[in-house]
């Protein structure tokens, strides 16, 4: 398949643009509708007239939205629902990759248009349900992995945008020709394969163009992409088809599928389109099965799924006969709909060479105008044309959207796109007669045809209003500055004429006392105006102060900076301060910086001073500055997290060659790997970091076998690493420098093994390695002898490891929940394995005995050691045969201290972490929700054999399930049908039910029980199958108490009538009842009670706990919800109550001893020995917190250890042979 579950490499494909002019072209440069285009997509901001407020409404005409009229009056249309009834069920979180019934029918959907006759047919599993188109486009593109994607343009204008998301997806744009009407030849399909493309995506028909690819040409590309590329094809438009006379026939490359489940063919579909529901947001893509698995994965972190009441009221709509008559009513509808408006736009003088033949847009010309447009009209590309119909309150969609990332062309004008606007016709009738009418004012008005007058008024208006063109600022500025000179001289020759004017009277007074030699006179004129002057000149300083004083107080949302505003020192403060301000804010926009780059000679005052930036030093604690010169824009967690993997890496490498592989194979010193020596895997051995070990302890391990040299830089590198790592507080760089510089001396320390560790270690190795090799074998105990050997087979099974190149991270880690498939030679060599970090199983004949876990780190026993070695053998074969008497009678002991049932987390073992709750947890109980804390929880419960759930589909029940009338509850628990084989525990839980519990009366309603600890599922229970079900299921199945892997003895043939008789197989069982089980694909389960009726605590706590649990269970890919069988990974489920309920939270933790007991199938079909045995732990906690959710995953469910043993309230382990009850 072409999707990977790995991203190794991540592509990052550059946005760099090369030789970038400084300058618009002069063309946008007069067209102020480009420049605001411009602006638009690189500031992130919605383009002027886009605006969902501006729909088709009384006021406007939406001829640009791509959505079909969804009212109820297309003549032989199936009527829409009014009103969905919602179930029980749909209350619920629904499957993310869909229901299944919706899933049936949308295959069957396929299967009858496009599949008939064909041998292979589609099922449910090869559909998934999405929220819309968009989200399984970007479904599909979490999933890919790194790859090259093609797609053809002009096509959606989201497909770039959505694609660009993805850093594994290169995006590679196919561009197609107007001159051979936008062909998909498959020949440049097949050329754009040869040159890497490995996924092709196109949408048929094609949106804008409203072309299509015919079904014989689409055959030939599925067959060149086929075990080349993947191919997604977008067919929401299918259903638009008008060659066929509109007999309902649809368009789909399910037609051309060879092999559903082989060829790598998606198929996008949904409600949108076809069935002229877009607002229900409910699609589908169909392709092969193990695509529509990861679908669902993805879904659950991208959307969460579809809404569970529309997916349930969407089944009726796709019966196949009923889609038929529906596409054909529509496609008679839209079809008249077409004409109407290209015979419009003819009439409007529009030349459409190319009829659409399929959807419901027309992807119009603008130059295609008869006779064409003056070049003073300037509305012959689609941004002006667009603009200039927003007056008439018209939207259609600018052709240059269609294009690949248009606003980074230098010019605008050179798209090939410019020039055409996309039209819908999918509004209703009255709408597009709107919308049509308002299209011809505005050519009329280009055209002239208008009055002039109007047309003058109407240019200014819009040249003062929004600047349509460059030139009427121009002309704005020239007439301001004429108005400003004449304005300046008009009040200078007024001023002093008025100045001549009020001399003049005292200047003749004046000279009239001088000649008349009246000198007191001269003096009391004067004096007088003098006076007059100086009030005047006060009051009107007082009035200027007082004006000045009140503006003041007013509140302003500018600074004044002007000149003759502040004074020189104050006005360079505020310019470098909003200087600083426009630089943070124009570096702190979003953007490409590697496009961008970051000078700008026009703009002085965004240069930035790298060396002093104006942000000063930038250090958030856990990260780097982003202007560090050697470490920018580093989150330090990474980093520390791989610190172990380098150290565990670097003792690796200092293991020597293989002295065997040296003496038995020769090696071309010319070869290319020659230089590449093949480590010594029993020096691995012991220098690998088991899973189980923690930091501290590697580390004193490494320094007891003298490789981390001195010492002392073991326990300081130790000191650092752990408050960095297990902190709440994050590091702050000169931390995290001195940290690196402590394990850079730490690395350069590491130096190999001692000689005479060397020998102990090949003294140990050579006893035992061609002796014979008892390991798992059949019932007979076959045994296998192996010698060495020079060829590759005995030299393969005469390691214990693979053998690799020494590095660290291409070493196979070992689980410690697997038993190990080592064939050992004999007991006591199990002991001096130099690894013990596995649980050995050692098969017998007849009898299967385990031997008890080591310490999880391999040891080096030197000679003087041989008496511990000894006592250790002893005790070993002491422990062996009492597990052998135990598994012998069939019994398993009964603990009577916690410890002895379920192990306790170790720090020394399990690492630091186990001590602490988890750090990120921010869910928290009520306030006023109280437990008791003072009872002893362990050894106050009745313990059970068998534990059954059954499925319900719900979270709450009455007070006692049993009352639950028609139920299988009350059939079991009221009939009095008691198991043979113990106690039988009883619960509700919210298992979904199956389809046809819906479809039965009360009494008779059938439904899924999962039985414990056997994790089997049984189907179609209903209360007259109680008995069955306890008969012939839960009667022969395992038990808590039954040993793990415990094999019945052989029973020989009766010697008299009064003999038992061997009871019959259960497959003889199975056939006298018509229940059927299977194995359940867990690999645990996690049970927690939410009975609010018997405590409202319980109805509190489980829906916290179940999203911590799901918070901590993702990331490691285990988490399963109610509908998800994939094998393996962990199921939640909510269970009625369980006792206790003033403990809560309880849970209940069923895990099989094997996490990945499915991978050991090997693609079989039979069910592995793993998978029948059931559940090996079950752990009864309460008084469960959201903050210890995250230990008890990782410890409780992933390794079989309890964190807490005050939490502890019983339990069983039949790997180990005791049970806590």
């Amino acid at each position: 398949m072409s999707f990977s579950g790995r991203r190794v490499s991540i592509l990052r494909p550059s946005n760099r643009r090369f030789s970038l002019g400084k300058e618009l072209s002069e063309n946008e440069l007069r067209s102020e509708t480009h420049r605001q285009f411009r602006s638009a997509h690189e500031g992130h901001r919605p383009h002027a007239g886009l605006d969902a407020s501006r729909a088709s409404t009384a006021e406007w005409a939406n001829l640009g939205q791509g959505a079909p009229e969804a009212d109820d009056e297309i003549e032989g249309s199936f009527p829409r629902p009014t009103s969905i009834p919602i179930t029980s069920a749909a209350r619920e979180y629904g499957p993310t990759a869909g229901i299944k019934p919706l899933r049936a029918a949308v295959a069957r959907l396929y299967n009858e248009h496009y599949r008939q006759g064909k041998e292979s047919q589609y099922t449910w599993e090869n559909v998934c349900i999405v929220p819309g188109g968009r989200a399984g486009l970007i479904r599909i593109a979490a999933i890919l992995g790194n790859s090259y994607l093609s797609f053809p343009i002009p096509d959606y204008s989201a497909y770039s945008e959505m694609l660009s998301l993805f850093k594994n997806i290169a995006p590679i744009p196919i561009p197609l020709s107007q001159s051979d009407h936008y062909h998909i030849s498959p020949d440049k399909i097949a050329e754009e394969i040869a040159r890497g493309t490995q996924v092709l995506l196109t949408s048929n028909p094609r949106n804008p163009t409203g072309h299509f690819v015919s079904s014989e040409e689409l055959a030939q590309i599925q067959d060149i992409c086929r075990d080349r590329a993947t191919l997604i094809l977008d067919e929401f438009y299918g259903g638009y088809n008008y060659t066929t006379d509109c007999d309902g026939t649809t368009l789909s490359g399910a037609t051309n599928v060879e092999d559903v489940n082989q060829d790598d063919v998606l198929l996008i579909d949904g409600l949108t389109k076809r069935f002229r529901l877009p607002g229900w947001r409910i699609a589908w893509i169909v392709g092969p099965k193990e695509f529509v698995d990861a679908l669902g994965s993805a879904g659950s972190y991208l959307d969460g799924g579809a809404n569970v009441p529309f997916q349930e009221a969407a089944i009726p709509m796709l019966e196949p006969s009923l889609v038929r008559a529906e596409m054909k009513a529509l496609q008679h509808h839209f079809r008249e709909k077409r004409d109407f408006v290209v015979k419009r736009l003819n009439e409007i003088g529009f030349r459409i060479k190319d009829i659409p033949q399929a959807t419901f847009y027309i992807w119009l010309d603008l130059t295609a105008l008869d006779p064409p447009l003056p070049a003073e009209a300037n509305i012959s590309d689609g941004l002006n044309f667009f603009n200039a119909l927003l007056t008439e309150k018209v939207i259609v969609v600018p052709g240059i959207f269609f294009d690949l990332n248009p606003a980074k062309r230098r010019d605008l004008f050179d798209s090939p796109c410019h020039h055409f606007v996309r039209l819908s016709y999918g509004p209703k009738m009255d709408v597009l007669k709107k919308g049509l009418d308002g299209i011809e004012r505005v050519i009329r008005r280009a055209r002239g045809e208008a009055l002039k007058a109007q047309w003058d008024d109407e240019t200014v208006e819009a040249a003062t209003s929004s600047g349509c063109d460059a030139q009427y600022d121009a002309l704005d500025i020239m007439a301001w500055n004429i108005y400003r000179i004449l304005n300046y001289t008009t009040f200078i020759v007024l001023s002093v004429v008025l100045f001549c004017l009020i001399v003049l009277t005292p200047a003749d007074a004046i000279y009239q006392c001088y000649v008349t030699s009246r000198l007191t006179n001269i003096f009391i004129i004067s004096g007088g105006y003098i006076v007059t002057f100086i009030l005047a000149a006060l009051i009107y300083a007082t009035r200027i102060y007082t004006n000045r004083s009140a503006l003041a107080g007013i509140p302003k949302a500018w600074i004044p900076i002007e000149k003759e505003d502040v004074g020189k020192s104050v006005r360079r403060l505020v310019v470098e301060g909003l200087a600083r301000s426009a630089i943070v804010a124009y570096q702190a926009r979003p953007r490409d910086t590697a496009a961008d780059g970051d000078t700008f000679a026009d703009y002085p005052m965004l240069l930035i001073d790298r060396d002093r930036p104006p942000w000063g030093l930038v250090e958030h604690p856990g990260w780097s500055s982003p202007a560090s010169p050697d470490l920018p824009d580093l989150p330090y967690r990474t980093v520390i997290q791989e610190l172990p993997n380098l150290i565990e890496a670097k003792a690796v490498s200092l293991a020597p060659p293989d002295p065997f592989l040296t003496a038995t194979r020769s090696f071309d010193p010319s070869s290319p790997g020659a230089e590449q020596s093949i480590p010594d895997t029993r020096v691995v051995g012991i220098l690998r970091r088991p899973a189980s070990m923690g930091v501290r302890e590697y580390l004193h391990h490494l320094t007891s076998l003298d490789v981390i040299k001195p010492p002392e830089i073991g326990a300081e590198f130790i000191a650092l690493y752990e408050r960095a790592r297990f902190s709440p507080h994050e590091l702050h760089e000169t931390e995290f420098r001195d940290l690196m510089h402590i394990f850079a001396e730490l690395l350069r320390g590491m130096k190999s093994l001692d000689t005479h560790i060397m020998d102990d270690i090949y003294a140990e190795s050579s006893h035992g390695e061609s002796e014979s090799i008892i390991g798992p074998s059949d019932e007979e105990g076959e045994t296998d002898t192996m010698d060495f050997r020079d060829d590759s087979e005995a030299l393969s099974r005469g390691r214990s490891n693979s053998l690799q190149p020494s590095n660290a991270s291409t070493w196979e880690r070992r689980s410690t929940y697997t038993t190990t498939s080592e064939r050992i030679p004999c007991l006591a060599s199990v002991i001096d394995k130099i690894c013990f970090s596995k649980m050995a199983t050692v098969s017998l004949p007849t009898v299967y005995f385990f031997l008890p876990p080591f310490p999880s780190f391999p040891h080096i026993l030197p000679p003087h050691n041989a008496g511990s070695l000894a006592t250790r053998h002893i005790s070993l074969l002491n422990s062996v045969g009492v597990a052998q008497r135990l598994r012998g009678s069939g019994r398993l002991p009964n603990s009577s201290k916690p410890r002895h049932a379920i192990h306790e987390v170790d720090p020394a073992v399990d690492g630091e972490e186990c001590l602490h709750d988890c750090a990120s947890c921010t869910v928290r109980y009520p306030a006023k929700f109280d437990v008791d804390q003072e009872d002893t929880l362990y050894g106050n419960v009745n313990g059970w054999s068998t534990h059954l759930l059954v499925a319900t589909g719900k979270t709450d029940w009455v007070r006692d399930v049993a009352d639950e009338e028609g139920s299988v509850m009350e059939a079991i628990e009221k009939g009095g049908l008691e198991p043979s084989n113990g106690k039988l525990k009883l619960s509700a839980s919210n298992m979904p039910v199956p389809d046809e519990y819906h479809h039965h009366d009360s009494g008779k309603q059938p439904t899924t029980v999962l039985l414990l600890p056997s994790f089997t599922i049984v189907d179609h229970v209903t209360p007259a199958l109680a008995s069955d079900l306890i008969k012939y299921i839960v009667n022969p199945a395992p038990t808590t108490t039954t040993p793990l892997g415990a094999l019945p003895e052989p029973v020989s043939a009766p010697t008299s009538d009064d003999q038992p008789q061997q009871p019959p197989p259960i497959a003889d069982l199975l056939s006298q009842t018509p229940l059927r089980s299977r194995p359940c694909p867990h690999a645990a389960v996690i049970l927690l009670c939410s009975q609010r009726t018997r405590d409202a605590r319980c109805g509190q706590s489980a829906p916290l706990l179940r999203k911590e649990f799901e918070r901590h269970l993702r990331p490691l890919g285990l988490y399963r919800d109610l509908d998800d069988e994939r094998p393996g990974g962990v199921g939640i489920y909510f269970i009625s109550h369980v006792g206790g309920h003033k403990y809560s939270a309880n849970v209940i933790v069923y895990r099989r001893r094997d996490l990945e007991w499915y991978r050991k199938q090997d693609g079989k079909e039979e069910t592995s020995a793993e998978g029948e045995e059931g559940a090996a732990q079950g752990i009864w906690l309460a008084r469960v917190r959201p903050e210890d959710c995250e230990n008890i995953v990782r410890y409780t469910v992933l390794k079989g250890k309890v964190v807490k043993p005050e939490q502890i309230r019983g339990g069983f382990d039949r790997e180990r042979g005791v049970m806590s009850w």
